[in-house]
C-alpha cells in the first residue's frame, strides 16, 4: 500500500484563547502569530467589554460623584461652582459612557488607522480582522492586569472618589509634586506611563508580526502616532 507524499501537511493546532492570553504576557509574537494566523477579535472583545462593565459596576456602586469632582478640581488646579446634585444621574452616565462604550469605540477606531498605517507605510497585507483581533488581544491584556490593579488600589487606599490616575500610577508622577511642576511637564509624565508604554510595545508586536518583520523595525507605525497624541496632550495643557 503506497503513501501519498503529496497531501499538504496538516496545518498546527489553534491554541485556546486562554492560551493565546497567558503567551501574550510571556512569548508575545508566539501570541500575535496564531491570532494574525486565525484572526477572530468577537470572543476577545466580549471578555473586554465585560471586564470595563464589572470595573464600571464596582466603581459606580463606591464613588462619590461630587467628591469626585471636588478632587479632580483640586487635582488639577481648577477652582469653581460644583455642578449641581441633580446632575449627578447625568454624570454617572457620562462615566458609564466614558468607562464601557469608548474603550470600544477607541479599539475599532486605533485598529483602523494602524491597518492603514501599516498596509502604506511598511507595504504590509493586513486585513482589518487582523488589526481588530491585534488591537484588541493587545488592549484585553492590558486590561486584565490594570484593571485589578486599578480596583485594588483603590479598595486599599479608600480612594474610589479620587482621580484614576492619582490612584494607579506607573510613571514620573510619583515623583513628582503637581502643584510645584509645570503643568505641561507634569501631563507628559503622567502620558510616558509603564502600562501605556506595554501597550504600544505589544500592539506594535502583533503588527510586526502580521507583516512578518522585526518589531524594531517597523514599531514606529504605533510609536509615532502614540507620541503624537501624547504632544497634543502636553500641547493642551501648556494652553489650558
Amino acid at each position: 500500500m503506497s503513501t501519498d507524499l503529496s497531501a499538504p501537511a496538516a496545518s498546527p493546532a489553534s491554541p485556546s484563547f486562554l492560551s493565546i492570553l497567558g503567551n501574550l504576557l510571556v512569548a508575545p509574537r508566539e501570541a500575535f502569530a496564531a491570532i494574525v494566523r486565525n484572526p477572530s477579535p468577537w470572543l476577545a472583545l466580549a471578555v473586554f467589554v465585560v471586564l470595563h462593565v464589572v470595573m464600571m459596576s464596582v466603581w459606580m456602586s463606591k464613588i462619590d460623584v461630587m467628591e469626585f469632582m471636588a478632587n479632580q478640581q483640586a487635582e488639577t488646579g481648577q477652582e469653581g461652582p460644583l455642578p449641581p446634585a441633580s446632575a449627578e444621574p447625568f454624570i454617572r452616565g457620562m462615566f458609564w459612557l466614558s468607562g464601557t462604550v469608548f474603550p470600544v469605540l477607541l479599539t475599532l477606531l486605533t485598529a483602523v488607522v494602524l491597518m492603514f498605517v501599516y498596509r502604506f507605510f511598511f507595504e504590509g497585507n493586513v486585513t482589518f480582522k487582523q488589526s481588530f483581533a491585534i488591537v484588541t488581544y493587545a488592549w484585553l491584556i492590558t486590561a486584565l492586569v490594570t484593571i485589578p490593579l486599578f480596583l485594588g488600589a483603590m479598595a486599599m487606599k479608600g480612594a474610589w472618589s479620587d482621580p484614576p490616575e492619582t490612584v494607579l500610577a506607573a510613571n514620573a508622577t510619583l515623583l513628582l509634586d503637581r502643584a510645584s511642576t509645570p503643568k505641561p511637564l507634569y501631563v507628559l509624565a503622567q502620558q510616558l506611563d509603564l502600562f501605556r508604554i506595554w501597550l504600544v510595545f505589544l500592539t506594535a508586536t502583533g503588527f510586526a508580526v502580521a507583516i512578518g518583520k522585526k518589531t524594531g523595525a517597523v514599531h514606529w507605525g504605533v510609536t509615532v502616532p502614540w507620541l503624537v497624541l501624547v504632544l497634543i496632550g502636553v500641547g493642551w495643557a501648556a494652553m489650558f
